[in-house]
């Protein structure tokens, strides 16, 4: 079942996946909670990217929300300890997109400027810092 359309609003995910739902959009560029997937997918909004399509963000999201349903997803990488002495380590951790066991991955990095490898036969990791 689809759980996010084109008129789900930045508020609308952010609430799906509770605290850490927040570090799906750039934590360092505000966005409006009442604009839509339809409304964010452009690069007005990630201005680091070019070809940004909602309906590829629409298949990630309900991918997540399908999968969260049934296993953790995201990974703190700080301890709250780490996170009260350091509070900008709250914008960090893991979410996994569970692959094949034994199969190729590969980890991709959104918050620094590292470019990995990506192949279609790969799973991904996106690591926010």
């Amino acid at each position: 079942m689809t759980q996010f359309t084109l008129n789900s609003t930045v508020n609308d995910v952010k609430n799906y996946f509770g605290e850490e739902g927040r570090l799906l959009f750039p934590v360092d560029r505000p966005f409006n909670p009442d604009e839509t997937i339809a409304q964010i997918s452009n690069s007005a909004h990630y201005i680091w990217y070019s070809a940004i399509h909602a309906t590829k963000t629409l298949e990630i999201l309900n991918y997540l929300a399908t999968q969260a349903k049934k296993r953790q997803i995201f990974y703190p990488i700080y301890s709250k300890a780490e996170i009260a002495a350091h509070p900008s380590r709250a914008n960090a951790g893991l979410y996994f997109f569970k692959g094949q066991p034994g199969a190729p991955f590969t980890i991709n990095n959104a918050g620094l400027v590292v470019v990995l490898l990506m192949l279609p036969q790969y799973k991904t990791v996106f690591l926010t810092l």
